[in-house]
């Protein structure tokens, strides 16, 4: 089953264009990510297009979270991961045969057509959202 809800917000990529991505952006990517991680799986596709941010209302606001549980803190943006077409297992999940690469996008290392997707790909793609970001908060 899947459940759709249609949120107000711009993707990251527009939104803060040639602007680093505020740290509550961030602490909510890094969090979503762990999550993936925690039960083995890799979200792939980690990239400024695929996070849908939203202002915070009175500093609550929700986030995408597996296993159903919503976080709510006091900050001007929220974020969420969207787009889990190449979601999947770790170390079994393949990325697509025919990888978007026109060059525009900086892939982690070994992301490449049919290879087989790591949580370390994920890591570094968070790096490469915000150069730095790993050390903003630990998760």
């Amino acid at each position: 089953m899947v459940i759709m809800e249609f949120m107000e917000g711009h993707d990251a990529h527009h939104q803060f264009k040639d602007e680093p991505l505020p740290s509550d952006v961030m602490d909510d990517v890094k969090h979503a990510i762990h999550r993936l991680h925690n039960i083995s799986l890799v979200f792939g596709d980690l990239r400024r297009s695929n996070l849908m941010e939203g202002a915070s209302i009175d500093g609550k606001g929700k986030v995408a979270d597996p296993g159903g549980e919503g976080k709510v803190t006091g900050s001007a943006y929220r974020a969420m991961l969207v787009n889990f077409d190449w979601a999947g297992d770790h170390d079994r999940a393949k990325y697509p045969a025919l990888l978007y690469d026109s060059g525009d996008i900086d892939w982690a290392d070994g992301v490449k057509p049919s290879a087989t997707t790591m949580k370390k790909h994920d890591l570094d793609m968070i790096e490469k959202l915000n150069p730095g970001s790993l050390q903003l908060t630990p998760l």
